[in-house]
C-alpha cells in the first residue's frame, strides 16, 4: 500500500475515520448486492411471462 495515500486518512478525528469505514464497509456490501443481483434474473426475456401455455 502506498503510505502516502493513506496517511492523510490518518489526519482527521478518530470520529470522522469511524464513518469513513463504516461507509465503505456499506459500499462493499452494496457492490456484492449489485453483483448478485445484477447476474441473475427470473424470466430470461420479457416474453416469457405473457406465452400462453
Amino acid at each position: 500500500m502506498n503510505w502516502d495515500v493513506l496517511s492523510p486518512f490518518f489526519k482527521y478525528p478518530i470520529e470522522i475515520r469511524k464513518i469513513m469505514y463504516t461507509t465503505n464497509i456499506i459500499e462493499g456490501l452494496h457492490r456484492q448486492f449489485r453483483k448478485v443481483t445484477k447476474t441473475k434474473s427470473v424470466f430470461p426475456t420479457d416474453l416469457i411471462p405473457k406465452k400462453k401455455c
